[in-house]
């Protein structure tokens, strides 16, 4: 014997089972989380995006509109500029950045990496 689900009964069965699976993927915090702390600062630091002082690409110094572009004066900035960078300190007296492993350098100027498990909190100081 076979037997054949009307449509509205197999939406709600399959509607049961995604719920289901939602309650699964979605848990609710564990009370065997912990506290992850990270110390993250806002540091301004001068940002020349020309340091070489000649076109990365081609190799050969800028001339023409790319010269005028990188040059200081009275109506531009010129290559360097005042930016903030996201940077981790070691402890909340943010006098010692927090050394990153060679597996995050490639990072470069992006912000640290804040890592956490199901069930923790994040704390950012």
């Amino acid at each position: 014997m076979r037997t054949i689900l009307s449509a509205p009964v197999a939406l709600g069965i399959g509607g049961l089972l995604l719920l289901a699976v939602a309650g699964w993927y979605t848990a609710a915090p564990s009370a065997a989380g912990r506290t992850r702390t990270y110390y993250v600062a806002a540091d301004e630091v001068a940002w020349d995006y020309a340091p070489s002082g000649a076109n990365a690409i081609t190799g050969q110094p800028f001339e023409g509109l790319q010269k005028i572009l990188t040059s200081s004066a009275p109506d531009r900035i010129g290559r360097v500029y005042r930016k903030a960078i996201y940077r981790e300190y070691t402890d909340s007296s943010f006098s010692t950045l927090k050394p990153r492993t060679a597996a995050w350098e490639h990072l470069g100027m992006l912000g640290p990496l804040l890592r956490a498990e199901v069930g923790d909190t994040i704390r950012v100081v």
